[in-house]
């Protein structure tokens, strides 16, 4: 078992706590030094004091006789006509004095009266005491003085015959137990302390490092520390011991302690923390202070005084007139809301009239429209039709706009159709896909014989011929691809659309096509994909409007209706032909030559370009 230890304690003390002395049961500490006194709790008669706890014990020269009083000692006893009144001290009845020498009662001379060292031989009659001489009358006073044959030391007088007595407020001090008197001491009536002296009567000397107690002067030296122990003791010389509570810190100051420290804050008492500038003490705590934010944070924490961080997801607000970021935090989105406005943490919610495009993504919205089939939604409320569709009040959507060609139905209108001179063959030769599809085939001609041609134009050109640009389509409508799909010409243009393997949905006017190379007839299970026209080609020709579609077999009376013309004037036709097929050939060549030139140019050019940037890369990479 550890037990507390003190340097040193007093008597009737034990120590209670390292460096603390606490005095035992039924003592109590009457001063600052460390000796206890005992407790007397019904208090003590005269000439008596209080020797233990609850226990009067007479004083020096006193004693009990049965009662609770203490009557003077008076060990050689009393003369004849005296009592003891005092320790030692016997007190003459009336009318007698008491001898200095003796102690015994004589006569009271008062005329003239006998001074010290005389006795009163009979009444008014003085005479020396033995030891005594020189009876002097003065103002009526027989005084006789001692006779010391050694004299006495200094601070002392000859108070009787070879007997010296020290000076008031001085004591004897004795060489040895034999009591030969040596000097006199000064005496202070209040003891000094342990770390003090009495060098003069009622006045103590400390000892080096040491002072008087300003508040209990004379006898009290207490240990002198030049550093001020504010919140301590100076227990010795230049030694500070703090207070409980306070602790010595590296410049010798006691520094309050707070045993769970002080968070933004300073411990200014014991267990007290006075948070700093700027902070404020946390709700149900006592040594943790708080930034304070003024205004208060949104969607932010408080981290610093005046300093918000948002919370995760948000971003600062800046402040427009300072530039800087505030105290409210506004959502952040990682991704640009487009026609959206970022309202929670990478959530956009689309503006009043758009929806979004993708239901996965929601970070772009697209204008919505209740109803805008074959067209495209450029605003809320707002369809564009497609080419070869038109808005049509009172129906939803876009609807097919309905075209008819004239069809000559006399010889003399088939007649007109045909060219008669070389300026009029060369206008009718189509120099391109889209030249060719102005021809509506879809027209029709009553021919003169019963029999039917079988001549009309390539399944899928019905459709193409009067589109530049096709995007695929699906069920949900025109698919987002960046670029318009390619047409076949030549194998230099894969990958491309083969339209040998594509139709034309008169219904719809869309672009089927089997994506498995196989003829619509070989196999009902191909993959069919479907393509709209985004952009519609220049029409060179000019056809009036009347029905929609013509049926297969018009087609097939038209054709016949030619072939029998063409019988009719067979040689302006052949030379037309000749002519045509040459000026086309020609034309084929022509074009061919200039596409191939054009793709190798192009080749050349992304050649030079590849070239360059392998130079530039590795240039950087040096």
């Amino acid at each position: 078992m550890c037990e507390p230890v003190c340097s040193s304690c007093g008597k009737h003390s034990h120590c209670a706590d390292p460096e603390t002395c606490a005095c035992n049961a039924g003592y109590w500490k009457l001063d600052a030094n460390n000796d206890c006194t005992p407790i007397c709790s019904m208090g003590c008669a005269a000439h008596s004091y209080c020797a233990a706890p609850e226990y009067c014990e007479c004083e020096p020269g006193y004693e009990k006789t049965g009662d609770p009083s203490c009557q003077p000692i008076c060990s050689a006893g009393c003369g004849k006509n005296s009592v003891c009144v005092a320790p030692e001290q016997c007190q003459c009845q009336l009318g007698y004095s008491k001898a200095e020498l003796d102690e015994s009662c004589r006569a009271i001379c008062e005329q003239p009266s006998c001074g010290s060292n005389s006795s009163c031989i009979k009444p008014n009659v003085c005479e020396c005491n033995e030891g005594y001489h020189n009876p002097i009358e003065i103002s009526r006073i027989i005084v006789c003085e001692p006779v010391c044959q050694e004299g006495c030391p200094a601070n002392a007088r000859c108070a009787r015959p070879d007997e010296c007595l020290c000076d008031p407020g001085y004591t004897f001090h004795a060489a040895s137990s034999t009591g030969i008197f040596q000097h006199c001491e000064p005496h202070c009536s209040r003891p000094c302390s342990v770390n003090g002296k009495c060098v003069a009567p009622d006045l103590c000397e400390c000892l080096p490092g040491y002072e008087l107690r300003p508040e209990q002067p004379g006898h009290v030296c207490e240990p002198k520390c030049s550093q001020d122990c504010t919140n301590g003791f100076c227990s010795a010389p230049e030694r500070c011991i703090c207070h409980s509570g306070y602790s010595m810190s590296p410049n010798s100051t006691c520094d309050p302690q707070c045993t769970m420290g002080c968070r933004h804050g300073t411990c200014t008492e014991p267990e007290v923390c006075t948070c700093a500038p700027g902070y404020q003490m946390g709700p149900n705590s006592i040594n943790i202070c708080e930034p304070v934010c003024e205004p208060s944070c949104e969607k932010a924490d408080c981290l610093a005084p005046n300093m918000c961080i948002c919370h995760l997801g948000y971003e600062p607000q800046f402040d427009q007139a300072t530039d800087l970021p505030g105290h409210v935090c506004k959502p952040a989105c990682e991704q640009e809301c487009v026609n959206a406005t970022c309202s929670a943490p990478n959530h956009c919610s689309c503006l009043e009239g758009y929806v979004y495009q993708d239901e996965q993504r929601k970070t772009v919205c697209k204008p919505h429209c209740p109803a805008c089939e074959f067209g495209d939604c450029l605003a809320p409320g707002h369809c564009e039709c497609w080419p070869g569709f038109e808005s049509v009040t009172g129906q939803p959507g876009c609807q097919r706009l309905s075209t008819t060609t004239t069809i000559p139905t006399t010889w003399a209108d088939i007649e007109s159709t045909i060219p008669t001179t070389w300026a009029d063959i060369e206008s009718t030769i189509p120099t391109t896909w889209a030249d060719s599809s102005s021809i509506d085939s879809s027209s029709e001609l009553p021919l003169a014989s019963t029999e039917r041609a079988t001549r009309t134009l390539p399944p899928a050109m019905q459709c193409s011929s009067s589109c530049k640009c096709w995007h695929e389509y699906d069920e949900l409508g025109i698919l987002d691809t960046p670029k318009c799909i390619n047409i076949c010409m030549d194998d230099h243009d894969k990958p491309c659309l083969d339209l040998t393997l594509c139709r034309c949905d008169q219904f719809s006017n869309l672009l089927v096509c089997n994506e498995n190379n196989e003829s619509f007839a070989d196999s009902a299970e191909s993959l069919e994909t479907r393509y709209v026209c985004k952009v519609a080609a220049p029409k060179t020709l000019t056809t009036t409007t009347t029905t929609t579609t013509a049926p297969p077999a018009e087609n097939i009376l038209r054709n016949a209706a030619l072939d029998s013309k063409a019988a009719t004037n067979r040689w302006p036709l052949i030379v037309g032909c000749i002519v045509a097929a040459c000026t086309l050939i020609a034309a084929v060549a022509l074009l061919t030559h200039l596409y191939l030139k054009r793709r190798r140019l192009q080749a050349e050019e992304e050649d030079d370009v590849d070239a360059r940037q392998i130079i530039y890369l590795a240039r950087e990479d040096l």
